[in-house]
């Protein structure tokens, strides 16, 4: 049987996740075998999808794999991986769904450093890359493929690369269940660990959320089984209201949790918002632990008009402004400033009277309403559907 090796994206539960079901889509026919580190390591290896999982720290554990036992390699959002693989001369797939963030405008100066990265060793190339911004690696590690699977078409790249394919929403579709009891809502602070945001920061906004969201949740409890989810090393440090159960889920276990939700809150992430829809759960959005969450809630409730979008996309923001991603405040200071608007509600009967009225016209959005269905309707019209998956794994088996 061929086999395939995937990397990721070290950080956050979106790349991790879109490795782990593709190879599921492709395991039939393939071996599949994870490298990585961090998040996605741990995500993979807990998922049992692949055959196996190996740990890739530093430069060195890279050489002590044998690349050319596989018969291509698929990484996600992983510049290092891609790096190896066209060193390998191993045919490379790249599966990218924030590449409307990458740094476009300085394409011909990062094809430069590709052209570079192409005529020298392994060794300096991979030091070379370290040191780039990772902005500017995700495009080297496009350059290095031989076919770039890009979720939706916030971004065109101006055809800068012919061998970009542009697919639906990257998610797992196949645990959909319609006749569950719907008697969940959860709240959601998966996919906050980043290199802006560690676990000190995450514990502080994960508590200054639950504290805005108490009477919801008190609400809530009368009709609903309460549950909040995140990474467990957030989730076992953060205060605790009686009667609501704290999980870290693995990814199948959540899509099971979302088969059973009346509702979800969610910070503004693309994997579980295009996983809620796809499974007709309503959304409400977090607080924004960073500046870019304004902005990606942009991007994905495009489609809806200006004037009732917060209607059909209701959401906690403390600053509704569309930032631009090119000019956004360090993650201390944006915490710090959240803090001081957190401590303004807490303190201020009208402010956090506003507050309480959004979360409470959620409950009733959700309890009298269809907003799940056009949610749905407009996130779809926006991404062209939950079919990335089979898009993908159809190409693959296809070209080998």
């Amino acid at each position: 049987m061929k086999k395939i090796l995937f990397g990721a994206q070290a950080w956050a539960w979106g790349p991790a996740s879109k490795a782990e079901v593709i190879a599921n889509g492709l395991k039939n026919e393939f071996d599949v075998y994870f490298c990585g580190v961090g998040t996605s390591l741990s995500f993979c290896k807990s998922s049992g999808t692949f055959n196996d999982c190996f740990e890739l720290m530093i430069e060195d554990d890279y050489s002590d794999i044998d690349f050319k036992q596989f018969d291509c390699v698929i990484s996600v959002m992983d510049p290092f991986i891609a790096l190896w693989a066209k060193k390998n001369n191993i045919k490379l797939y790249w599966i990218d769904s924030m590449s409307w963030l990458w740094n476009w405008d300085k394409f011909e100066e990062i094809g430069l450093t590709y052209k570079a990265l192409e005529n020298i060793g392994i060794s300096g190339a991979f030091s070379i890359l370290k040191n780039m911004p990772p902005r500017s690696s995700k495009i080297v590690g496009q350059l290095f493929s031989d076919k770039v699977f890009v979720q939706g078409n916030y971004f065109k790249d101006n055809g800068q690369l012919k061998t970009t394919r542009y697919v639906s929403a990257i998610i797992n579709n196949q645990l959909i269940d319609n006749n569950c009891l719907k008697n969940t809502v959860i709240i959601s602070l998966s996919g906050q660990l980043c290199p802006v945001i560690d676990i000190g920061l995450a514990v502080r906004y994960s508590n200054l959320v639950t504290d805005i969201l108490n009477d919801f949740i008190e609400q809530c409890k009368l009709k609903y089984r309460v549950v909040v989810t995140g990474n467990s090393k957030v989730i076992s440090k953060i205060n605790r209201i009686p009667d609501v159960e704290y999980l870290s889920l693995k990814h199948t276990d959540f899509l099971e949790e979302l088969n059973n939700a009346r509702a979800i809150l969610c910070l503004c992430g693309f994997t579980t918002v295009y996983e809620a829809a796809a499974y007709n759960v309503p959304i409400m959005f977090l607080p924004e632990n960073h500046e870019g969450h304004a902005y990606e809630y942009k991007l994905i409730t495009k489609a809806a008009p200006d004037d009732i979008r917060v209607k059909i996309f209701p959401n906690l923001f403390l600053d509704e402004s569309d930032k631009d991603v090119n000019n956004l405040i360090s993650s201390e200071d944006i915490m710090e400033r959240l803090q001081v608007c957190y401590a303004n509600i807490l303190e201020n009967e009208e402010l956090l009277a506003k507050y309480k009225k959004r979360t409470t016209d959620f409950i009733h959005l959700f309890e009298t309403t269809d907003i799940a269905i056009k949610q749905r309707d407009l996130i779809e019209k926006n991404i062209g559907g939950f079919d990335g998956i089979k898009e993908i794994c159809e190409s693959i088996k296809q070209d080998l």
